[in-house]
């Protein structure tokens, strides 16, 4: 039992490294402004993220990969601590990790830019994000 736990660990250790290889890569590739990050840097934040995302249960690697390119991408994602709206996307209940990152789309959808009037109000946005479970 404890050779196979210590090959589960050793496996479970390839692939996580090997995601993140694979993410950096990708994101060297489709982001060239990410540029201004060294590679040792993007390891560093993509591990970060990943970690992070394992934190409000993200563990499917397509949704992973979209929760971390979002947040590196995305300028109103850098930091989610601070606003409400994104951390009640992260942590409602029992919600399917798709939809937190379609949750994530769709908030940023409805923040295109500073003017509000045309965007939902706070109450429509919320009663969208907890329509969808």
């Amino acid at each position: 039992m404890l050779i196979a736990n210590k090959q589960i660990d050793t496996l479970n250790s390839f692939f996580f490294n090997d995601f993140i290889d694979r993410m950096c890569s990708y994101l060297a590739s489709q982001y060239p402004r990410l540029g201004s990050y060294s590679p040792a840097d993007l390891k560093s934040e993509v591990i970060k993220l990943t970690n992070e995302a394992f934190d409000y249960q993200i563990y499917i690697e397509k949704d992973l990969a979209d929760y971390i390119e979002l947040r590196i991408t995305e300028e109103r994602l850098k930091d989610i601590s601070k606003n409400a709206e994104l951390i009640e996307i992260l942590t409602y209940p029992n919600r399917e990790s798709y939809i937190k990152i379609l949750l994530l789309h769709d908030y940023l959808s409805y923040n295109i830019d500073e003017d509000t009037s045309s965007n939902p109000t706070t109450n429509e946005a919320h009663s969208i994000f907890n329509t969808i479970v």
